[in-house]
């Protein structure tokens, strides 16, 4: 299930994913993220909370971003992997 409107909690770690470089943030809610042309992150809201669905190579790997913590790491990955490519 995907996002219909952007909950609270993931305010802060969408604002601050649209202001990094390389990624573009589409999607009425602006929530999706691509690298390029190419699909690389969304957030779906399900029985587990929120999650996060990241493709770092070619597959997408569910991500749980329901905590501060995890929104901070998940930031620190994304930014460490645009970095290596």
């Amino acid at each position: 299930m995907g996002l219909r409107d952007v909950p609270m909690e993931l305010s802060e770690l969408l604002v601050a994913l649209r202001s990094t470089e390389g990624l573009s943030a589409k999607g009425k809610t602006q929530s999706t993220f691509y690298i390029g042309s190419k699909p690389f992150m969304h957030f779906h809201d399900g029985p587990a909370g929120l999650e996060a669905d990241v493709k770092w190579v070619d597959t997408f790997e569910r991500v749980p971003v329901g905590t501060a913590a995890q929104q901070k790491d998940l930031l620190r990955d994304v930014r460490a992997h645009l970095a290596s490519r």
